[in-house]
């Protein structure tokens, strides 16, 4: 399993890349800080899951997610988690139809739960 993680914060990106590999130890975790290169990356490999922060300058976590689906038709979807310090776009992220939504700091165990049939 492919999974790309997006935080513009390094720290909070290091964090939850290790969360994640404590989790998948057999997939290989692939890190941006910039959105627009995580796109890229989204767009020229496939991926199984993202976890995208969706505060950030320029392109959010909805845009990098929206623009990585819409490159995908017609495969596998891609599953989407959103990551963020606030409750404030939990609304949003199920309209989205996104597949877990976590609040930073994050940990292997809200990682686990994501498993479950109930992310949110």
């Amino acid at each position: 399993m492919i999974i790309l993680a997006v935080d513009p914060d390094t720290a909070a990106l290091e964090r939850l890349s290790a969360c994640l590999r404590a989790v998948y130890p057999d997939s290989e975790i692939v890190t941006f800080s910039d959105p627009l290169l995580a796109v890229k990356y989204g767009y020229n490999h496939s991926i199984d899951v993202l976890f995208a922060e969706i505060e950030m300058k320029g392109m959010g976590g909805f845009d990098i997610a929206r623009l990585i689906r819409n490159s995908r038709k017609g495969e596998t979807p891609v599953s989407v988690n959103f990551v963020t310090s606030t409750e404030e776009y939990r609304t949003d992220a199920l309209r989205f139809l996104a597949d877990g939504y976590l609040r930073k700091p994050v940990d292997e165990d809200a990682i686990r739960g994501l498993s479950k049939s109930s992310a949110f």
